[in-house]
């Protein structure tokens, strides 16, 4: 489970994934440093393995793809509310999202379709999933300002927090009460 993301199919797949990693790594890495990124990159690491190990325990998965969707959405979800203060900025910060997450993505994707490369779809959500609940509760909900303002990004906070720990309870505890797969057919 620890060497999940440093396995990876061919150097092909290992650059892709070095230069997506770089990419959100470095920019999320600037502005909140090192500690805080790494935290959401093991998490949704351990996030996208247990939900690929829930979906079929027999299969074998590689690569940090996982990890690097939660980089992203966390990204995205930084981006959204980044947008609420920075006013002036908000045509530069939808450019910065279409270049860094939709343009890559939408390539990426359509690559593996074409190619007809297995994906581990669960894996990635899984990653995802952790990224983005892990933002919420970082930065709170991409929401406009109100009254209620700051009663609402407390409780969207606490929540998003409350979900990420029931999500890894539960994932951890099918986890552990699963049978092991045979590593040899008997």
């Amino acid at each position: 489970m620890v060497t999940f993301n440093l396995i990876h199919a061919d150097w092909f797949h290992l650059l892709l994934n070095l230069l997506r990693q770089l990419l959100f790594g470095i920019l999320l890495e600037c502005k909140y440093g090192s500690f805080r990124i790494v935290i959401v990159y093991w998490l949704s690491d351990v996030g996208a393995i247990l939900c690929a190990m829930l979906e079929d325990s027999r299969k074998g998965g590689i690569g940090a793809s996982g990890a690097i969707y939660g980089l992203s959405l966390f990204f995205i979800i930084e981006r959204l509310n980044a947008m609420k203060t920075n006013i002036d900025h908000r045509l530069f910060i939808v450019i910065q999202l279409i270049l860094f997450v939709v343009f890559p993505m939408t390539i990426i994707i359509s690559s593996a379709a074409i190619l007809g490369i297995t994906v581990g779809h669960a894996a990635h959500f899984g990653g995802a999933l952790v990224g983005f609940l892990f933002g919420i509760g970082m930065f709170g909900c991409p929401y406009p300002s109100n009254n209620n303002y700051f009663n609402f990004q407390m409780a969207c906070r606490w929540i998003a927090f409350l979900f990420l720990f029931i999500y890894f309870v539960v994932t951890f505890t099918i986890f552990f009460l699963m049978d092991a797969p045979y590593v040899l057919q008997p």
